[in-house]
């Protein structure tokens, strides 16, 4: 399996998802969008809402090999008017210099749940350390490097797309502790 990433217009994710589908065949190919989910109140009532971990980019797990997958892509970004172009990691022009890293794709999937989504997780503040006790957080906690309690998110630091970016997760902290 090869994982390639898209840089698309922001706001049609999904529509150059189904585009990208379409074009490479549906059986072989599967794109997914990873997202959050973040947790507010509104009216005395606590509510979800899902929020796109990666603002532009659309992931494409294929089993196409590298040089036929990236002439399909080609194709693809002439004829679309969403997605813009396929992300290049190496030096290079071989086929492998698009292939997303093996860890950098493990990060994600061991973060997320099968809908590709990170869902809220729950810890609480002793003197200085966070301590997570449910979620997908969990043993994450050096990661961590902010944390906005009253939006309840947490900056998190990953390994992903060629450098280290920081991408927001949902956080409850419960409480306090000194």
């Amino acid at each position: 399996m090869y994982v390639f990433v898209m840089f698309v217009k922001t706001g049609y994710e999904q529509r150059a998802a189904t585009e990208i589908c379409k074009i490479c065949q549906l059986s072989r190919t599967h794109t997914f969008i990873p997202k959050y989910e973040i947790q507010f109140m509104k009216q005395k009532k606590i509510l979800y809402e899902k929020r796109l971990l990666f603002p532009g980019y659309i992931f494409i797990k294929t089993e196409f090999a590298d040089e036929e997958f990236i002439k399909r892509a080609y194709n693809l970004i002439r004829g679309s008017l969403n997605v813009l172009r396929l992300l290049r990691y190496g030096e290079g022009n071989d086929a492998n210099a698009y292939v997303l890293k093996n860890q950098e794709y493990m990060a994600i999937l061991n973060l997320c749940n099968e809908a590709y989504c990170i869902e809220c997780s729950s810890g609480y503040i002793e003197g200085d350390t966070i301590v997570i006790t449910q979620g997908p957080l969990v043993g994450y906690e050096s990661k961590i490097k902010r944390i906005n309690r009253h939006k309840r998110e947490a900056i998190v630091e990953l390994d992903m797309l060629g450098c280290v970016r920081e991408v927001k997760v949902g956080l409850e902290i419960v409480s306090k502790v000194k």
